[in-house]
Parts: C-alpha cells; structure tokens; sequence
C-alpha cells in the first residue's frame, strides 16, 4: 500500500529521513553548514587554482568583449555591414 512506498523505494526513504534530519539539526543557511571537518589543504589548493584559472578566463573575456569586439564592429561599419555585437 502507499505506507510502504518508502521502504519500496530506497531514494524516498532516504530523502524523507535526510529532510528530517535537515529539520532537526539545522540546514545550510541556518547555522550549520552541513560539514564535519574543515576543508583539506588539497581541496584549498584546488581552489586556489580554480580561483585562478577563472580569473584568467575573466581577464581574456574582458579583452576580447573591449578590443577585439570593438574592431571587429569598426570592420563591419567600414564595409556597409548593419549587423554588429553588443559589447
């Protein structure tokens, strides 16, 4: 019958017992982050890098959308061509 569903269905159980849990300890955003430990140094490092790869990919975005986008426009202008990027 419909009681039994839960245990029929692993995934729903778990949910129901996880959102329970959520409930009784608190969930992230309200005063517990859901963490036992902190982060690794590994995981920091890791971060670093991501940090600094997309920092990379803003600068080259930014370059592009500013110099290259600005040219291409001029281009388009010069030879009677309407259609043009918003920079």
């Amino acid at each position: 019958g419909r009681t039994e569903d839960s245990f029929r269905h692993p995934m729903g159980l778990y949910g129901r017992i996880t959102y329970l849990g959520a409930l009784l300890y608190g969930s992230p955003g309200e005063g517990s982050s859901g963490a036992d430990l902190p982060p690794t140094d590994q995981a920091l490092q890791v971060n670093t890098m991501f940090i600094r790869e997309i920092d990379g990919a803003r600068q080259a975005f930014n370059e592009l959308r500013d110099k290259d986008v600005a040219a291409f426009n001029a281009t388009l202008k010069a030879n009677h061509v309407d259609l043009a990027i918003m920079p």
